[in-house]
């Protein structure tokens, strides 16, 4: 209930500020100062927007531009404030923005954390897909836009027997809305914190059976190594025999 509260009104802030700094900016268009604060509202509502249209491109490569980008413009607010008549005005108004940045993306960008703890034998949640066939295998991915996964998916589907009773389900930021509860760059079950950044590497695979029982778990400690299609063919193989 929080998050979506502060950040309406975080983004309605950052509209009100942009306006007051153009005004100011366009009262004195020599003052630096003004012209940084203007870009630090500036950043963060290319962000929010980048939500919108950009969801192929890297989340941390932008989130941290923008984290870069906003500091930069309030300290530079700071420093021409000082050194001019301008004063401490467009510092406070860039260092808001800083602020409210700041607490959106390090820590509600970031409540969501993994309860699931899924383990073989278990049922699968169901804000999983329902596959078509007897059994389902998920496998999860940054996006097509990766040339490497990608390569797996059609690495993938040249092993699979479409006549067999295997259903292959890939899933992304950018292919579902699917809540897992929390799918930050498209690495799910928190493995952001346990291995670092992993924006490219497939993190996890889950095969199950007919009655939506988990038969199979790719977790690996490394997250580049990506499971072989035989790794889950033998849990098949297995549980049909």
């Amino acid at each position: 209930m929080i998050r979506p509260l502060f950040i309406s009104a975080y983004q309605i802030y950052l509209i009100v500020g942009l306006i007051i700094s153009i005004i100011g900016f366009s009262q004195h268009s020599e003052a630096v100062a003004w012209w940084s604060c203007m870009f630090a509202h500036i950043f963060p509502l290319v962000w929010f927007l980048y939500l919108k249209v950009g969801k192929l491109t890297n989340h941390s490569f932008a989130s941290l531009f923008i984290t870069i980008g906003t500091g930069v413009c309030t300290l530079i607010a700071l420093a021409d404030g000082k050194m001019t008549d301008l004063g401490l005005t467009p510092f406070i108004w860039a260092s808001i923005s800083l602020f409210g940045w700041l607490v959106y993306h390090l820590i509600l960008n970031n409540v969501r954390k993994n309860t699931l703890n899924l383990k073989i034998g278990d049922q699968l949640p169901e804000t999983f897909p329902r596959g078509t066939k007897a059994y389902s295998l998920f496998i999860f991915q940054q996006g097509k836009w990766s040339s490497f996964c990608a390569f797996q998916e059609q690495l993938y589907k040249s092993e699979l027997e479409e006549s067999g009773p295997l259903e292959l389900i890939f899933i992304s930021d950018t292919t579902t809305s699917i809540d897992l509860p929390k799918m930050k760059n498209a690495v799910p079950f928190q493995h952001r914190k346990q291995h670092g950044s992993a924006d490219s590497w497939l993190p996890l695979g889950v095969m199950s059976d007919k009655n939506r029982r988990i038969i199979a778990i790719h977790q690996p400690k490394d997250l580049r190594n990506r499971p072989q299609f035989s790794y889950f063919l033998r849990f098949l193989e297995q549980n049909e025999s």
